[in-house]
């Protein structure tokens, strides 16, 4: 298993899914409220889901 598949990073992808799925930030409030290491997992999780779209609409588009 790759190294940086550890607690930590599931613990982030939890925060992440669980927020795309239910269309609400983990804790009350607007982005401001959220904890730092929120945001930073939400955006960085978010980006990844972005490239990942992009890589298969090039590769289904042979672009």
């Amino acid at each position: 298993m790759a190294s940086y598949l550890n607690a930590e990073f599931f613990q982030c992808y939890e925060i992440y899914y669980t927020s795309e799925e239910l269309g609400c930030l983990p804790f009350a409030g607007g982005w401001a409220q959220q904890p730092e290491w929120i945001i930073k997992a939400i955006l960085h999780f978010k980006r990844e889901a972005a490239l990942w779209e992009q890589r298969e609409h090039e590769e289904r588009t042979g672009k």
